[in-house]
């Protein structure tokens, strides 16, 4: 009897690794159909692996969930039962001792579907933290670039974490070029490279990256993936203030709406966008009609953060179209949304004021107003160094909109004033004050803002690495000085000075170094100038000076003391010394406002005679002057 049981069990052993190894294999197929995009074989091995889970390992049995939570969530669109199947892998197998990378896997995509159900970094990014520590734990590289990248979204909430997110894009970017990653994936670091940026209000930086991760995405026709960037160059575009090329954009999106009807969102964002574009044009009227098409596409998304953005925009629109009782009623719609709770903090402090100014709180909704100007000067401030023009155009156009303000306020004042002579003396007295409160506050913001106006205009106008007058106020001061003497026109020279072997400099000491040594040659340049000398940075590292009254030969001599000092005066750089030199060209001529431009020209010219002719050296558009030691020293 037992001799039949051993012989019955041994027959029946081949049977069960068969069909161990049968299952594993099928296992191994559905990740690769999933990674693939093969919906359906993806499907069809799903569906008959489902039997066979109860005899899965435990491991396996959280690779299965983990690849049921991605079919669920990319094909099925069932994004709450991908949510239960990824909360079932934690469940399986965070408490086993030995980490697995299904377990990291479901902390990345439970991430995912947080952040679009909130768009609450406190809510996501402890799980994209998880999921990046077993990674590493486990040393997968082939996800580790996307987890990093992914990761990195968590630093872009203040100034004070961009370097920590830059860190883990750096280390994404290094893995990626290591290991020659598919576009898609470098996309995702130079989009999340973007955001950081963006977040950050360098909108420039920010729309280089997005050009970068939309080219990406594009080489591979990825449809969703380039509706996004098409989103954040849009954003970009209006951050720096280009809206015409935030137009442009717009009608991108449109483009891939009508291209791809299939992905039923993509109309909802490109109404949303291109609203926000009008908007930022101040045409409400537009702007109206496009938030509202938006708001009829709402159950096409379900990033209900965009949802609830694009109500409080619509209330935003309709109040300052004059259509108060439209905003009102958009403005509590908006608190009754679930995207609400991870609206913007600007936005969120907008749609309150409103709803205290509806239910006859003003006192409070011009406190709720007057935090959100601080909270938006915290950021300015904290930005100064990047501050352009078209942060004082913002300011103006603020300052209009206040101005305008005010100015309905003091006109809402007189009738109120006419209305209390009719009521009793107590109401009246209660209304003065309350008017007198109103127009105080306003007339304190006006202010406040007219000064931030005036010192954000003097930051446009400097170099933010040199300290030194950037191009544009260069050109406007040689303009200045060129007016002044229009009567009476007289000789003046112009410098280009260059710095010689910049690049080797940056590749040889990193860029840090290649700032410094900027910084350097403005500081010594500058020493030597007079009083009335006009210098600035006109270029990465090129810059010029304009010495009215000036003829050649005195301003040779000063070309060379410049080129002089430069020689003899090595940086220091973190303890170590950097030769610099520099290469001058310069140019003499009779000023006016019509040839400052035309002396640059030449001058630069004649800088880049100097280069050809070994660098280190002081050129002038005549006949060179004796350069006494140039020849020696024409290397560097």
């Amino acid at each position: 009897m037992k001799l039949r049981h051993i012989l019955l069990l041994a027959a029946l052993c081949p049977v069960v690794a068969a069909q161990a190894a049968s299952t594993t294999d099928m296992l191994a197929q559905l990740e690769t159909a999933v990674a693939n995009e093969d919906e359906k074989a993806a499907q069809d091995l799903w569906q008959r692996l489902a039997p066979e889970f109860d005899h899965l390992s435990r491991a396996d049995q959280g690779r299965y969930l983990v690849v049921q939570g991605l079919i669920q969530e990319d094909i099925l669109r069932d994004i709450n039962s991908a949510d239960q199947s990824f909360n079932r892998v934690i469940s399986l197998l965070d408490p086993a001792p030995k980490p697995t990378q299904a377990l990291a896997d479901a902390y990345y995509e439970r991430a995912y579907i947080k952040y679009i159900r909130t768009n609450n970094t406190a809510e996501y990014c402890p799980d994209r933290e998880k999921a990046v520590a077993l990674t590493r734990t486990l040393n997968t590289r082939n996800k580790l670039p996307k987890y990093l990248t992914a990761l990195s979204f968590c630093y872009s909430d203040s100034p004070a974490h961009l370097q920590q997110g830059l860190s883990l894009l750096n280390e994404a970017l290094t893995l990626a070029e290591s290991m020659q990653l598919v576009p898609s994936e470098r996309g995702l670091i130079y989009n999340a490279t973007a955001i950081l940026y963006r977040k950050n209000q360098l909108y420039s930086q920010a729309y280089e990256y997005s050009e970068l991760a939309y080219q990406q995405w594009k080489s591979i026709g990825a449809l969703p993936s380039m509706d996004t960037q098409q989103h954040n160059l849009l954003a970009n575009a209006i951050g720096m203030g280009d809206l015409d090329k935030a137009e442009l954009h717009g009608k991108e999106l449109f483009a891939l709406a009508d291209a791809a009807p299939q992905y039923k969102d993509f109309r909802f964002f490109a109404n949303f966008d291109t609203g926000l574009v009008a908007f930022a044009r101040n045409d409400l009227p537009r702007a109206i009609h496009l938030f509202e098409e938006a708001r009829r596409e709402e159950k096409s998304t379900e990033e209900s953060a965009f949802v609830a953005a694009n109500r409080a925009q619509l209330a935003a629109a309709y109040f300052l179209h004059g259509d108060l009782d439209a905003a009102f009623r958009e403005a509590a719609a908006v608190t009754q949304l679930p995207g609400y709770p991870s609206l913007d903090p600007d936005q969120k402090q907008w749609v309150q004021a409103l709803q205290q100014y509806s239910s006859k709180h003003p006192m409070q909704a011009m406190q709720g107003l007057f935090s959100l100007y601080r909270a938006q000067q915290k950021k300015q401030w904290e930005f100064l160094a990047n501050s352009t023009l078209d942060h004082a155009l913002r300011h103006n156009i603020r300052i209009q909109n206040y101005e305008k303000q005010l100015l309905e306020n003091q006109v809402q004042i007189q009738q109120l004033k006419l209305d209390a002579q009719q009521r009793q003396q107590e109401a009246s007295r209660l209304y003065l004050v309350l008017a007198a409160v109103v127009a105080i506050s306003l007339a304190l913001l006006a202010w406040i803002l007219w000064r931030s106006r005036r010192r954000f205009r003097t930051q446009a106008q400097t170099d933010s690495l040199t300290g030194i007058a950037n191009r544009r106020h260069f050109l406007d001061r040689a303009q200045e000085v060129a007016r002044k003497n229009r009567h009476q026109p007289e000789t003046a020279s112009v410098l280009v000075l260059d710095i010689d072997y910049f690049k080797l400099i940056n590749d040889a000491h990193g860029h840090q170094a290649g700032d410094a040594a900027i910084r350097h040659v403005a500081t010594h340049a500058n020493a030597c100038l007079r009083d009335g000398d006009v210098f600035g940075r006109i270029g990465g590292e090129e810059f010029a000076a304009l010495l009215p009254a000036t003829e050649d030969s005195t301003a040779w001599t000063v070309a060379e003391r410049i080129r002089q000092v430069i020689e003899q005066t090595p940086l220091n750089h973190h303890g170590e010394q950097i030769h610099l030199t520099v290469s001058i060209g310069l140019m003499s001529g009779t000023l006016s406002s019509d040839n400052i431009e035309n002396l640059m020209q030449c001058a630069d010219k004649v800088m880049y005679r100097a280069k050809n002719a070994g660098r280190n050296r002081s050129l002038i558009h005549a006949d060179q002057f004796p350069a006494t030691g140039v020849a020696g020293s024409a290397v560097g």
